[in-house]
Parts: C-alpha cells; sequence; structure tokens
C-alpha cells in the first residue's frame, strides 16, 4: 500500500493533495466526489458502497477466489505501468493482511481502501 501511495504522491512530500488523492482514487476504479475528497469533510462512515469496494475486489482478485495475493497485486500494478519488487509487493500484503494469512480478504481490502480515503498523509 505504501508503494502505491509513493508512487501517487507526485512532488514526494509524504502527503496527497486533492488531486493526487482523487488520481489514486480513480485508477483504483473508484469515483470520489469533491466532497469526499475534502480532508475537512471526512465522514465517520465509508465513502464508498459494498457493491463499490466488491467491483473494486474484484479487478484484485483475479482467479476469484475471494482473496487477492502478491501475483494478483503485482499484475494489476504492471498494467497501471508501476511494477514492485518481490520486497515491495510482500510489504503491501503484509501491511493489509491483518489476519497474517499471506493474502487479503474482502473484509482486509475494504478496510484498506476506505482508510485510504480517508486520509491524505501517510504516516
Amino acid at each position: 500500500m505504501r508503494e502505491i501511495f509513493r508512487s501517487f504522491d507526485r512532488n514526494n512530500d509524504g502527503s496527497l493533495t486533492q488531486l493526487e488523492l482523487d488520481s489514486l482514487l480513480r485508477s483504483l476504479g473508484l469515483k470520489p466526489s469533491p466532497e469526499q475528497l475534502e480532508p475537512d469533510l471526512v465522514p465517520a462512515k465509508s465513502p464508498y458502497t459494498e457493491e463499490q469496494l466488491r467491483n473494486l475486489f474484484r479487478i484484485f482478485d483475479r482467479n476469484g477466489n475471494g482473496f487477492t495475493t502478491a501475483a494478483d497485486l503485482a499484475h494489476f500494478m504492471a498494467k497501471l505501468g508501476h511494477a514492485l519488487t518481490a520486497k515491495e509487493l510482500t510489504g503491501m500484503i503484509k501491511e493489509a493482511d491483518t489476519d497474517g494469512d499471506g493474502r487479503i480478504s474482502f473484509q482486509e481490502f475494504s478496510q484498506a481502501i476506505v482508510s485510504a480515503a480517508f486520509r491524505t498523509s501517510w504516516p
């Protein structure tokens, strides 16, 4: 996740402008409204419907088994023109994989996407 963030942080300042955040979310197939991108107006609940998140998850879950793996992420990132190393992919899986099974479930994926939508900078 951190590598994805960095690839959209065009000025490398460790934070995303509204334009950069919009670009990142749109590259993932989401269509945030201007209000959803406004840091001071971040809603208490997910700005995306479950259907939107499930449609996005299907892009990453290439074989339809209900999980995303490092191979799935590598394929998707390569399609976006952001080839990642094995170390970067392992780091992304580890960061989102809250149950430690080496893969990302829909629940873990949803939490990661919603958390990213609520933040404008990466710690």
